[in-house]
């Protein structure tokens, strides 16, 4: 263990003997009928996922980390043997994301400035765009309709028929909660 930077990120980071390690998770998971989902987001080495894949442990499909602003191709593809959702639990929910909630709270915090947050807002704004159109191309989106609960509806139909062999849903995203549970009941 020691600090490094990896992958342009200060930090501290663990060794261990991964392949015994996947050894362990694959008889578990054999013997308990059970899958096991690996959170391969963010900093993760592509050989993390390349390991994943070759002892059978889903990987995960965040629709929030698969946007683009192009409106043919919206949504990246989703990978067999995956985990779908629209977040995680310590996102914002996808309504606070639609309404860029997450963008002021981040400004409210420090953690960007309002030149940064400007510029979120308006890439925001293409990709909301592209998401619509793409949905309303594949046939997930009727019509005029562009509010926040048609679109989170025609996204998770999106999910629910993909490739993902797993779609997970939070229940704050069917009531169209805009707080993250961090802010929820005085946390």
């Amino acid at each position: 263990m020691g600090s490094q930077r990896h992958g342009g990120q200060p930090g501290v980071y663990v060794s261990y003997p991964a392949e015994e390690l996947y050894a362990i998770l694959s008889l578990e998971s054999h013997r308990n009928r059970s899958i096991i989902v690996g959170e391969d987001l963010g900093i993760v080495p592509p050989e993390v996922r390349v390991a994943m894949d070759n002892h059978g442990l889903y990987r995960m499909y965040v629709l929030h980390f698969e946007l683009s602003d192009n409106p043919h191709m919206a949504l990246r593809p989703l990978w067999p043997n995956c985990t779908a959702s629209l977040n995680t639990h310590d996102m914002f929910p996808f309504a606070a994301v639609w309404h860029n909630l997450d963008i002021v709270e981040r400004l409210r915090l420090g953690l960007i400035d309002l030149r940064r947050a400007e510029q979120e807002t308006v890439s925001r704004q293409a990709v909301r765009k592209a998401l619509v159109a793409f949905l309303r191309e594949q046939g997930w989106l009727d019509g005029a309709k562009e509010d926040v609960s048609s679109v989170s509806k025609a996204c998770l139909s999106f999910l629910g028929d993909s490739s993902a062999r797993i779609v997970l849903v939070n229940l704050e995203d069917l009531w169209l909660e805009t707080k993250p549970r961090m802010f929820q009941h005085g946390q």
